[in-house]
């Protein structure tokens, strides 16, 4: 046969196939003979812990996210239509994790809202559900008694929590696979505070370190809880040695101080807008009951200029508000270079934060040179 005569063959054998396969795509959905296509819709959500500062996604893996814990409110009638939670294994959730939520009506619009990490979680307790969107002004987690300790001289390291919400998504009716996409930030903040001294041992029981805010309480919007009062924040783990016999936890090249080291947990850092609850952050002297250092800690966490405009992983540049500074940032170090006072004590020299030179103190507790 032609060659020619072939070709033309092919190419309407390969037209009728195509014509053949639209048709049956469209009976196997709408026609009213029986098929086995699946053409329901499927709603998947998927967590994603990106509100960090590397902005990259940290909710799967062993390291990742425990659990997760989603409630569901229709978005017009604010009433909760939907709870689920489920927990991972050891090696924690996997990448393409997704809950599904085929519970769901399609065609209507959801809030979606989820609390993380509250499997084995001693730290925080609070309400089963919240039957209504207009619970997010009430209570939602607060400290346990376990977290708040009993009032002695020991903190206690928190358990992690994170939070997300998306609000107005449509579940919209087309067949095949979809997803809610419901970005999380963390809860709970870890510092660690380093004293050193140019000279002399820093002696432990010389110091009470703490951090002093009213966030013991979060709401379901996540916003703190009005009319908690202040509670103070206390190290659950302590070290003092010198630079040399610890190289590994931190100094300043040629000075070879002494040093002391502790770190804290507190939850959620959040600047207010009258700034009269602002966490503190109070370095005591024991022995005579001075005050080393007392300042609003949101205000020096906050210095940096460098704050505003945050890198990623990949060198891009993304500018940001000081609350989403704070939310982004979980791990903050502080530094404290102190000085002798002549009539004995100390007082803070210096500051470092996040390993900026941040400013260079007075002796009037916190004032500027």
């Amino acid at each position: 046969m032609d060659g020619r005569y072939i070709k033309a063959f092919r190419r309407i054998v390969g037209a009728a196939l195509l014509a053949w396969a639209a048709v049956t795509g469209a009976m196997s959905c709408g026609s009213i003979y029986d098929y086995e296509g699946d053409c329901d819709p499927h709603w998947r959500v998927k967590f994603i812990y990106d509100y960090n500062m590397r902005f990259a996604d940290a909710f799967s893996g062993r390291m990742g996210i425990g659990s997760v814990h989603l409630y569901v409110y229709d978005a017009e009638s604010g009433e909760l239509v939907l709870e689920k939670e489920e927990t991972a294994g050891p090696e924690g959730f996997g990448a393409e994790y997704v809950m599904p939520v085929e519970e769901l009506a399609v065609g209507r619009r959801y809030d979606f809202v989820a609390w993380c990490g509250l499997s084995d979680n001693s730290s925080f307790e609070g309400a089963v559900s919240a039957p209504s969107r207009a619970d997010y002004g009430a209570p939602a987690w607060w400290l346990t008694a376990e977290a708040k300790g009993t009032g002695g001289a020991e903190g206690r390291r928190l358990d992690p929590l994170y939070y997300g919400r998306t609000e107005g998504f449509e579940l919209y009716d087309a067949e095949g696979e979809h997803v809610v996409p419901v970005h999380l930030m963390k809860d709970t903040d870890e510092f660690t505070i380093l004293l050193q001294h140019r000279s002399g041992r820093l002696d432990p029981e010389d110091f009470e370190i703490r951090i002093e805010d009213a966030n013991t309480s979060l709401r379901w919007d996540n916003g703190l809880t009005e009319g908690v009062g202040s509670f103070s924040y206390l190290p659950w783990w302590q070290k003092s040695g010198t630079v040399e016999d610890t190289p590994e936890i931190t100094g300043t090249p040629g000075m070879g101080p002494e040093f002391l080291v502790v770190r804290l947990s507190t939850p959620r850092l959040v600047k207010r807008a009258d700034r009269r609850d602002d966490p503190r952050l109070v370095i005591t002297n024991v022995r005579d009951g001075s005050v080393v250092y007392d300042i609003d800690l949101l205000e020096y966490l906050l210095l940096p200029e460098e704050h505003t405009h945050l890198r990623d992983a990949h060198n891009n540049v993304y500018e940001v508000t000081d609350q989403e500074y704070l939310d982004r940032a979980d791990d903050w170090t502080l530094q404290f270079i102190l000085g002798d006072k002549v009539d004995g004590g100390w007082y803070a020299m210096d500051l470092h934060i996040l390993g900026w030179h941040v400013i260079r103190m007075s002796a009037d507790l916190g004032g500027l040179e």
